[in-house]
């Protein structure tokens, strides 16, 4: 019993690493992809209300509207990007620039938004991009990687945390499990024992199951 309790726990073992690296593995990046997106779409759209409403570029109350330190706002019409604000501090490269300005224009009045994921220089970049439908403009929003990348930490070490308490409630129910079975088969070793030394001895098991027949044939031999 002690080799098959070992290997009971190595396979539980196992199977949470394959169900960890498998599968929450592949469901945390998509909550991460699914995150980003909405952060950034629900910041834009403020923004592009004031847009499709108003039809004109207040950049004081743009830049107002779209502070924040996580990601940055841009308006792109007819091929030029303007960051709101004067934002250079958060800068990315003209690499970028030009990939989201490529990329509004396939956007449209029955297509207006578009989300993803671009690498640029060795920097992952989660971009959405919005067409106003009563003008001719696309908000564009990106973030870089440093908060999804903290965002991922945080729900990967609660994962983890989980995965460690759920592997010790299981190895707490199979050593109660394995105990309850271990107790009786010893009290049927030690009644066979002092029975084949000659004593006369009882044999008290309760139990409804196999274990409790097998200590009831004994008891009438």
């Amino acid at each position: 019993l002690t080799k098959q309790f070992v290997s009971i726990i190595f396979l539980c073992l196992i199977a949470s690493l394959i169900f960890f690296f498998a599968i929450l593995r592949t469901g945390i990046n998509n909550t991460i992809e699914t995150q980003m997106f909405s952060m950034l779409q629900n910041n834009q759209r403020p923004i592009v209300n004031l847009l499709e409403n108003e039809g004109n570029v207040n950049e004081e109350l743009y830049a107002y509207l779209s502070k924040n330190s996580t990601q940055v706002d841009c308006l792109i019409s007819d091929g030029v990007l303007h960051i709101f604000g004067g934002r250079e501090d958060k800068i990315g490269n003209n690499e970028l620039y030009k990939y989201l300005i490529v990329e509004s224009g396939q956007l449209s009045r029955s297509n207006n938004v578009k989300h993803g994921i671009v690498r640029i220089n060795d920097m992952e970049y989660y971009y959405s991009l919005v067409y106003c439908k009563n003008s001719h403009f696309v908000v564009a929003s990106y973030m870089d990687n440093t908060y999804p990348s903290s965002f991922r930490s945080i729900l990967v070490d609660s994962t983890v945390y989980l995965i460690i308490l759920a592997f010790i409630l299981v190895f707490m129910v199979i050593l109660i499990w394995v105990f309850s079975i271990i107790q009786p088969l010893g009290q049927i070793k030690e009644y066979i024992k002092q029975i084949n030394m000659g004593k006369e001895v009882d044999l008290n098991i309760n139990r409804g199951d196999e274990i409790g027949q097998v200590a009831n044939a004994i008891t009438l031999m």
